[in-house]
């Protein structure tokens, strides 16, 4: 075949290969879009406005500037993200198979009075679809296009898509603020005036006294409003009265956020209104907790304002035995007059409670029902510079009164035993002296089996010996155990046959330089079992808890 000839034959191959591909890609492509445009149920792209007949019942929306509205029943603001979410899926849908072309009867279909019509508008046209009965598969329902005569089935998620009211269609927002900017609050019941401002990240009363209020409640209320959503509308709602709006039982006044009237409080919630709107809303009983239906309710219920980490000394005293007190030094805190150790995470621990002490009920000092000189305890706190008289009183209820002030709090009986503290609950009377990540190494043994070596390798435990993996928690778990552990009972010295075997051998293993620590286990012995902490040559004799024996076991006695 001469050179030319086959120059000619790919050419023509390369022509019809180009043929090909423009009337596969092109042709083809653009047959496809318009098969794929004509099934579309509506050609608009960008809606203008959507008219809704769902049930006999007619709904008109209109996007403006502002975005959508409801025009009809109604003028009212539009839930946005519903109707825009409605719009996407109707504008996406497509056609189904073509049921019958010229129906001569639509009732077999649902269409003669369909249970729904829906109708958009923009790009200057009208389009409107009519929404039957479900298929006999119930997964489509019958449909038909208002200027055309055939009917098609169509996937019955547009059914459940239309098929709202005037409650889903409009805004349930409560009232549109934002909670950061509002500075300032004013609660009005009657005569009484309630006045809160923020102040830095928190909230000071102002009236009827000046008083930490509760930022806590007060800022849950301004989410809740700016966020919440309208239970029920009333619309015509007649006269005032019945809701408890005439006169409101609470006015609201948020400056920089709205002004809300507040009447009944009933099961079902609590009527409010806007001002300036007509309707009558029904919000979520919830808000009735949040609202301040005295002054009392948003004070701040923590009054104490000592800050435990800067305590220096604290002192209990008693009207009938002796008291006594935890004084914190250089390097750790002691109990005197008896001169022992005090356990500074105790310490801590009784200062974060006893700020936490909740006041159910303020009450102000001369109409008391008991007497302020006639204490349980007093405590004393100090730091370098303040001082706080804190007295626990009991009558028919139990409260605590604040030195120099001029109330009483109320609080729960549960908290009680808080107060009343004795030195050993501050005893230092931990036995095995570790900190937070020292041990690099740890040794355990059980009578008549392997012992077990765990070795710490950068943050991860390796079991060495025998070999094989070790869950890394319950190694971290069991050595905080060991750090907090606690005698019951000091003893002199080890009672004969109690550790000879051990029931379980401890060697906590340190950097180079420092002595290790073998912490034995023995039986049982009265209220609980003896141990022994031995580091160099000294060896200390306990009764501890049997619970810490029984951790072991489960965690290391299987050989796992």
């Amino acid at each position: 075949m001469s050179q030319r000839r086959t120059l000619v034959l790919l050419g023509l191959l390369s022509i019809l290969l180009l043929s090909y591909y423009l009337y596969e890609h092109r042709y083809l492509a653009q047959k496809r879009s318009r098969e794929e445009a004509a099934r579309s149920l509506f050609s608009i792209k960008e809606a203008e406005e959507l008219e809704l007949t769902v049930k006999g019942k007619n709904y008109l929306l209109r996007k403006e500037e502002r975005g959508w509205r409801v025009l009809k029943p109604i003028e009212t603001g539009a839930d946005e993200d519903l109707i825009e979410r409605m719009l996407k899926r109707l504008l996406e849908a497509k056609r189904g198979r073509v049921i019958e072309g010229h129906p001569r009867d639509l009732s077999p279909y649902g269409l003669k009075e369909p249970r729904a019509s829906v109708i958009i508008r923009g790009e200057g046209k009208e389009e409107g679809v009519l929404l039957g009965d479900e298929t006999p598969t119930r997964m489509d329902i019958y449909a038909k296009r208002m200027d055309r005569e055939a009917v098609f089935v169509l996937s019955g998620e547009i059914w459940y898509e239309v098929n709202k009211d005037l409650y889903d269609l409009r805004d349930k927002g409560i009232a549109t603020f934002s909670p950061r900017e509002v500075k300032e609050i004013e609660a009005s019941l009657g005569q009484e005036v309630i006045r809160v401002r923020k102040e830095g990240e928190g909230w000071k009363m102002l009236a009827p006294k000046e008083v930490k209020a509760d930022r806590e409640r007060i800022e849950e209320l301004l989410q809740r409003l700016a966020k919440g959503k309208v239970k029920r509308f009333y619309d015509t709602p007649g006269p005032m009265e019945i809701y408890g709006l005439a006169p409101p039982r609470l006015l609201l006044r948020i400056k920089g956020g709205p002004t809300l009237r507040f009447g009944k409080a009933e099961e079902e919630g609590i009527y409010a209104q806007v001002e300036g709107r007509r309707e009558v809303i029904l919000l979520d009983r919830s808000f009735a907790e949040l609202l301040p239906w005295g002054a009392a309710e948003w004070r701040d219920k923590y009054p104490l304002t000592f800050n435990p980490e800067k305590v220096r000394r604290i002192a209990f005293s008693y009207p009938s035995r002796e008291g006594f007190s935890c004084v914190r030094g250089a390097e750790e805190w002691r109990i005197l007059p008896q001169g022992v150790k005090a356990d500074g995470d105790k310490i801590s621990a009784f200062l974060w409670k006893l700020k936490g002490v909740k006041v159910k009920a303020f009450l102000p000092l001369q109409k008391a029902e008991v007497n302020k000189d006639h204490f349980l305890v007093r405590l004393l706190i100090e730091t370098e510079k303040e001082k706080w008289g804190i007295r626990l009183l009991k009558g028919k209820d139990l409260y605590f009164y604040e030195e120099g002030k001029e109330e009483i709090y109320r609080i729960a009986s549960k908290d009680e035993e808080l107060f009343l503290k004795e030195p050993d609950d501050f005893k230092y009377k931990r036995i095995i002296p570790i900190k937070e990540g020292e041990v690099r190494e740890l040794r355990i043994a059980f009578p008549h089996k392997k012992e077990i070596l765990l070795v710490k390798e950068g943050e991860r435990w390796v079991k060495r010996k025998p070999k094989g993996k070790v869950e890394n928690w319950k190694v971290t778990s069991l050595l905080w155990r060991l750090m907090a552990l606690e005698y019951l009972k000091k003893q002199k010295e080890e009672v004969e046959g109690t550790l000879s075997p051990p029931q379980a051998e401890l060697i906590l293993g340190f950097e180079k330089g420092k002595p290790e620590i073998i912490f034995r286990l023995g039986k049982k012995r009265g209220e609980g079992i003896l141990a022994s902490v031995r580091r160099g040559e000294r060896e200390n004799y306990y009764l501890v808890e049997e619970d810490i024996l029984k951790t072991i076991k489960d965690y290391f006695g299987n050989g796992k």
